[in-house]
């Protein structure tokens, strides 16, 4: 995966190819570079899989996940594709930590460059920080965050290289999610002071969109320094993608090792011998 400089939003979701079209439009022209388009699954569809899975039993097929594969980047107009890095991210809403093996381990979950989760309990929130490898924990801001965090799950998962994120596209014209996004950040301040925060819109339509300065004033009232707010839209979009490309490739070590050059041992051997070849007089010198 190759990254890009600049800034970046990890998370946008249109309803339409169209409406894709118009979102990328807009963060070209507001200067970001590198974008994650982002597909929900809400722990409902777990309830219509099983209906499915007794029926493809019943005929001896197997049955499908219930994560859809990603979105089909085939009608992005190609200036558009070559002008901002494009990610494909999955968001997985689960209460329980069955279901959210079940999701997790599907095939389709692999094609996807991030991981993201919304836990609704606080089972799900113990099972995301202590089991589950994800990229990102995220919640919806239309309700008010359903779990309480503490400092030690908050710590643990930010040792794991988890990021926090806070979508703040609904609350531009809705006062409600305006409302439980400021709560989160003060939140996510006072527990964790603001560490491995991530700033991203969750936008559906480019009305919800603001430009990276817009969002650095907007993230300082969410209980982040000045250099906390450019960073979360900068550097910890970077260090989430470069989490998620170690996540999907496992570990690996690297040996390196200092290795001498032969040639410098023989010319080195040839120096010290007695029948190095020199001119005539300064073997006579030698010699004498």
């Amino acid at each position: 995966m190759k990254h890009k400089q600049g800034f970046y939003d990890l998370c946008v979701t249109p309803t339409s190819t169209s409406s894709l079209v118009s979102i990328l439009t807009t963060l070209v022209e507001l200067g970001y570079r590198t974008v994650a388009i982002n597909q929900i699954v809400e722990e409902s569809a777990l309830v219509q899989e099983k209906n499915k899975k007794k029926r493809k039993a019943e005929n001896n097929v197997n049955p499908n996940p219930s994560i859809p594969p990603p979105m089909k980047l085939d009608d992005i107009p190609e200036v558009l594709r070559s002008s901002i890095q494009i990610l494909q991210r999955i968001t997985i809403s689960f209460s329980t930590s069955d279901n959210a093996h079940k999701m997790i381990s599907s095939e389709n979950i692999k094609k996807y460059d991030i991981i993201a989760v919304i836990p609704t309990s606080k089972a799900a929130l113990m099972h995301t920080c202590n089991t589950l490898d994800v990229d990102i924990i995220s919640f919806d801001t239309s309700i008010k965050m359903p779990v309480q965090w503490n400092r030690k799950l908050y710590n643990l998962a930010a040792e794991k290289g988890m990021w926090f994120e806070l979508p703040y596209g609904l609350g531009v014209l809705d006062s409600t999610a305006r409302r439980n996004l400021i709560q989160a950040g003060h939140s996510y301040h006072a527990i964790g002071k603001s560490k491995n925060i991530l700033i991203s819109s969750g936008a559906q339509n480019p009305m919800q969109i603001r430009g990276p300065y817009d969002v650095i004033n907007l993230s300082l009232l969410l209980g982040l320094s000045e250099e906390q707010a450019k960073s979360a839209i900068t550097n910890a979009g970077r260090a989430v993608t470069l989490r998620a490309e170690s996540r999907r490739r496992g570990k690996a070590v690297v040996c390196i090792e200092k290795i001498v050059s032969n040639q410098l041992e023989v010319v080195d051997e040839e120096d010290n011998s007695d029948n190095t070849i020199l001119p005539a007089c300064k073997k006579k010198k030698t010699l004498g």
